[in-house]
């Protein structure tokens, strides 16, 4: 996904913050941007810190591994990094707060299954964001009812 949007904007520069066994896979894939200096890689915890000075943090499928207590220690430390006018972009499956479609709810099974996390609802994300400081600025529909809530500091 990050090599994506470098490739799709070459004014970007991006820091792929992940734990070891993520960098060593993403390494390869990021080569051509960090010859180039776009990149950089970073051996880090989200759970510990999350890095100072960027102007977009970006989760792509990241809340939804994770329970409520970890999402907020892991939106705190985004927040304890992000500048007044940075903004998070949280992409995920977030589902309707009116409605759940069907395959919104077989993903929630899957996720409270496989990892300790779940399907959040816009409501259930802003609950979260919320005690770290943050609040939801809007909510961008994409395809197969996936989202990008853009957060921003309170």
């Amino acid at each position: 996904r990050l090599a994506g949007l470098l490739e799709a904007d070459a004014r970007l520069h991006a820091t792929l913050q992940e734990r070891p066994q993520v960098l060593a896979g993403a390494r390869e894939k990021l080569a051509p941007y960090i010859a180039q200096g776009r990149c950089t890689l970073e051996d880090a915890d989200f759970l510990g810190e999350v890095a100072a000075g960027a102007d977009v943090y970006v989760f792509s499928r990241v809340l939804h591994n994770w329970d409520d207590d970890s999402c907020r220690k892991i939106l705190a430390n985004c927040a304890a990094a992000m500048g007044p006018r940075s903004q998070l972009l949280i992409v995920e499956r977030v589902m309707p707060d009116d409605r759940h479609p069907w395959l919104s709810r077989a993903f929630d099974v899957h996720m409270m299954i496989m990892t300790e996390g779940r399907e959040r609802t816009a409501g259930e994300y802003e609950a979260l964001l919320r005690p770290a400081g943050l609040r939801t600025l809007e909510l961008r529909e994409l395809a197969a009812e996936m989202r990008v809530l853009v957060a921003v500091p309170v």
